[in-house]
């Protein structure tokens, strides 16, 4: 068996009743931050540039995007909620990147046009969350050390088999679709800190839509995409995966321990620094005003996102570690 089969079977036996209660209750906590963010996202001035880009589209009337009024194309929809879900990079983070900007985005707005129920909408999402999660624990942390970014390389994946449930895809058809977002999978590091970072996230989503419907009409793709010599892991990871190696269906503890609703609108990385400062603050009554220096010791993860010294622009801001210690000793 093909890890494509392995997850086409695990997405077409798994529905919402055989999800287990604790997951359900992350999963409903994660839908409410993603519509809050991804409301907030889409009055912010730079969401105008995805707006002026679908709005100059011809459209086909299936759904809505979130905060914006008028109907679009599934595709087009998907785009617009993933960009201003992940544009303040407020959205939940985990091994995977921003699965749900992603996830919900492509569930929202299939979902809408398909008319399914809310069980039917949260059954995608956290079978699309798991395997790329699955799918992130195989080929982490090599992935983001090679300078690819989780979020549109997982999620488009993610997204492809969130479709792909919603769309009651055959197994033969969902392991196309599969194999189709593999080869569309794609997003580089080098572009945080700029628009294109949230754009990676509505690029997937709408990307998972698009290889389900090609799937659907017929178009094929490799059965071994994702392990293949040339393949999704080789070619994102530099490593040759099994079956094995992804877990799909194993186990749900991973969802569960994974999923972090974010306190700050700044990349995760910064998050912990973040915390240990206002502690200080808090036990010492510290006044910025007498501090000269501040040494913070990171992982070379956390190099590789936290790219900023001295930012320029809001979306630079977001992925500084001076800017956000900056922040709190100033305004605490």
């Amino acid at each position: 068996m093909t890890i494509a089969a392995k997850i086409a079977d695990f997405t077409l036996k798994t529905s919402y009743d055989t999800v287990p209660y604790n997951v359900k209750e992350l999963a409903k906590k994660a839908l409410i931050d993603y519509i809050a963010v991804t409301n907030i996202g889409s009055k912010e001035k730079s969401a105008e540039i995805m707006k002026r880009y679908v709005f100059g589209k011809p459209q086909n009337d299936e759904c809505k995007a979130i905060g914006t009024d008028g109907y679009y194309n599934m595709e087009d929809a998907a785009l617009m909620n993933g960009y201003f879900a992940h544009l303040l990079d407020y959205d939940d983070v985990g091994l995977a990147g921003h699965p749900s900007a992603v996830l919900l985005s492509t569930c929202f707005a299939m979902g809408e046009a398909m008319e399914i129920s809310g069980k039917k909408l949260m059954a995608a999402y956290i079978i699309g969350y798991e395997v790329s999660l699955k799918l992130a624990e195989a080929l982490m942390p090599e992935l983001t050390e090679k300078g690819w970014h989780g979020t549109p390389i997982f999620g488009t994946i993610g997204a492809a088999v969130c479709a792909g449930k919603i769309m009651k895809l055959s197994k033969e058809n969902l392991i196309d679709a599969i194999g189709i977002a593999a080869s569309m999978a794609s997003g580089i590091m080098e572009n945080f800190g700029t628009h294109t970072k949230p754009f990676h996230a509505g690029m997937a989503a709408s990307n998972g839509i698009k290889a389900v419907k090609l799937a659907k009409e017929g178009l094929k793709a490799s059965p071994i995409a994702i392990e293949g010599e040339c393949g999704y892991a080789r070619l994102f990871a530099h490593k040759k995966i099994k079956k094995n190696d992804v877990r799909i269906g194993e186990c749900w503890e991973l969802f569960l321990q994974d999923l972090m609703l974010k306190k700050y609108p700044c990349c995760s990385a910064a998050h912990t620094a973040i915390n240990g400062i206002e502690e200080l603050i808090e036990d010492n009554n510290i006044d910025y005003k007498n501090i000269k220096k501040i040494v913070v010791s990171v992982p070379k993860f956390t190099l590789l996102n936290l790219i900023y010294e001295a930012p320029k622009t809001p979306e630079q801001a977001r992925f500084s570690m001076q800017y956000a210690l900056a922040c709190v000793l100033v305004t605490n």
